[in-house]
Formats: C-alpha cells, sequence, structure tokens
C-alpha cells in the first residue's frame, strides 16, 4: 500500500486546494500530533525485511516463530 501522491489528493478534492495549502495543513496535523502517527514494531520491521529479501514460507515461519519468542523476554523489549 502506497500513500497518495500530492496531485492525486489535490485532484480528489476537486482543486479546491492548491499544493501549498495541503502541505500546510499537513504539517498543522502533524504537529497537533506531536508527529505521533505509529509506532515502529519489531514485526512491522521483520514484514518488510522478509519482502525485501524475497524469503520463502519456511523462512518467514521461522522468523516469526523466533521474533514471538523475544517478545517472552524482558531484556529483549528494549530493542
Amino acid at each position: 500500500i502506497y500513500p497518495p501522491e500530492l496531485s492525486d489528493l489535490v485532484y480528489i478534492c476537486d482543486r479546491a486546494y492548491s499544493n501549498g495549502e495541503l502541505l500546510d495543513m499537513e504539517e498543522t496535523v502533524l504537529k497537533a500530533l506531536e508527529y505521533k502517527v505509529t509506532i515502529p514494531s519489531a514485526h512491522s520491521f521483520l514484514v518488510r525485511f522478509l519482502k525485501a529479501a524475497h524469503a520463502d514460507e519456511k523462512m518467514v515461519q521461522l522468523s516469526c516463530y523466533i521474533l514471538d519468542g523475544t517478545l517472552q523476554s524482558y531484556k529483549l523489549l528494549q530493542y
């Protein structure tokens, strides 16, 4: 899933807003949220890494198994 491009957003709003206005509003919203939009997790990183590595099903299952095991270790939660 890819985010829409700025030109797509301008088109969707029927050109009621310019590129600059949309970017200014995005900045306003992000500042209001204090840039707390999402929390990176080990699982999301693993999924992206395995996809980039073209891992087979066995590697995906083993990787997820090991990652799930790390959730049981308090010392590993800092990573």
